[in-house]
């Protein structure tokens, strides 16, 4: 599903910036646009089990 391939793309993007990390100069920085990814992924993660309670499935006011 659309959700899976979207949480994938920011798990790489995640992995991606976890390796610039190794040789980054400006840590702060790089911190900040990983933070950014884990809270995106998180914010999925919440929505997916909102999906599994009952009467709160795709297309419902959790959804939205």
């Amino acid at each position: 599903t659309i959700e899976i391939l979207f949480s994938k793309r920011i798990f790489l993007d995640l992995e991606d910036a976890h390796e610039e990390s190794k040789a980054m100069t400006k840590p702060p920085a790089m911190k900040s646009g990983m933070e950014k990814d884990v809270d995106e992924v998180g914010k999925i993660s919440r929505f997916v089990s909102n999906w599994q309670k009952p009467e709160c499935g795709k297309g419902t006011g959790v959804d939205r």
